[in-house]
């Protein structure tokens, strides 16, 4: 009979059963031979022992390199079958470690070193007996459990959302997370921006849900914060009708309407049709805020003037009397004197247009000298 195992073990003394009422034995099994070897392990009682008492944890068939060992742990159980009101004998009950090669079980197995385990004569899973961990496990899980029932029942689920109108963005995030008293944030915040002309840049102009709200633990709570006004450039509405550029200007930002606080004012225009507008005031194209004010300037056609007299008048001062009238200097005739003796006195003898009519300012008056 060939003997390709050996089986050894520590445990050289008798065992104690631990207060579990089990025991464990490690067994280590060697292949002695050159050659790889599947075995097969198989736990053998011995004396009083019972066979169900005995179980190998893990696989008990393996293979075994040349040379190689494993570890088959054996447990000692004799509570899996004995009943727990039947007395158990005091003594020694006795096992051991049979290995067989997997091939050849009949002709090549190994007996192992037997192994012990005293038992003292006790009555298996006596009431009085109990290990300490079989009453104090269920002492500590009822404490938690009725722990936990106090606070399920005595927890806040929600709470009325404080106020952080006018609050800077940061300590509203800050009061809305930790005004509650929970281990957890009391709400979820999130930030939204937008364009206020009261409010300033980076502060709170509300929640959403509002303040005073009852709202539950954890809820979405929405901050608005402002962007102070909106910025814009001013457009261009030089040459439009009154009301068309005025809607033009209140219109177009992208914050609450108007746009812009308009003032309209009339002018006088000589290039630009009366009703139609001149100018802005800041010009076009320059950045404004919300609601700022902005003069709209209509032109009220070109202004009239009344022509004067300037018949009479030497050429020199006819000329400056005109340029001070608010007219320029037409075309200026030159005629020869009446009579050739006579002398030449260079005064405006004829004008157009004539005095007394009203004329837009700039228009051109046109003398004839001599």
């Amino acid at each position: 009979m060939a003997n390709s195992f050996a089986v050894t073990s520590l445990a050289t003394e008798p065992l104690k059963l631990d207060p579990s009422g089990k025991a464990i034995v490690v067994f280590t099994v060697t292949n002695t031979t050159s050659k790889p070897l599947r075995g097969l392990a198989k736990a053998k009682a011995l004396g009083n022992t019972k066979q169900e008492w005995l179980s190998i944890a893990g696989e008990t068939e393996r293979d075994f390199p040349a040379g190689g060992t494993q570890q088959f742990t054996v447990n000692f159980n004799p509570s899996a079958t004995f009943p727990a009101s039947a007395p158990l004998s005091a003594g020694k009950y006795e096992f051991r470690l049979n290995v067989a090669s997997a091939i050849n079980s009949d002709e090549d197995f190994t007996e192992g070193q037997v192994a012990a385990v005293e038992i003292p004569e006790i009555k298996q899973l006596d009431e009085k007996r109990l290990p300490i961990w079989m009453w104090l496990v269920p002492l500590i899980l009822g404490i938690i459990l009725i722990a936990f029932l106090i606070w399920f029942l005595t927890r806040k689920t929600s709470y009325d959302l404080p106020s952080v109108a006018g609050l800077k963005e940061n300590e509203a995030k800050e009061k809305l997370e930790k005004n509650c008293q929970s281990s957890i944030p009391c709400a979820t915040v999130s930030i939204q921006t937008e364009n206020n002309d009261d409010v300033e840049k980076g502060v709170v102009i509300r929640s959403e849900p509002a303040s005073g709200s009852k709202v539950r633990i954890g809820a979405a709570v929405t901050l608005h914060v402002s962007t102070g006004p909106e910025i814009f450039a001013l457009r261009r509405v030089v040459g439009q009708e009154k009301d068309q550029a005025k809607k033009t200007l209140e219109e177009f930002c992208q914050s609450a309407k108007p746009c812009l606080n308009i003032e309209i004012l009339t002018e006088n225009s000589n290039l630009i049709k009366d009703g139609l507008v001149t100018r802005t005031d800041p010009a076009e194209g320059n950045p404004v805020t919300h609601n700022s004010k902005v003069n709209l300037f209509i032109s009220a056609g070109p202004e009239m003037l009344v022509v004067q007299q300037y018949i009479g008048l030497p050429e020199l001062n006819a000329r400056t009397r005109i340029i001070q009238d608010g007219f320029s200097v037409g075309a200026v005739k030159h005629l020869p004197p009446l009579l050739p003796l006579l002398p030449n006195f260079n005064r405006v003898i004829e004008q157009s247009p004539s005095p007394g009519i009203k004329q837009p300012r700039g228009t051109p008056i046109n003398l004839i000298i001599r």
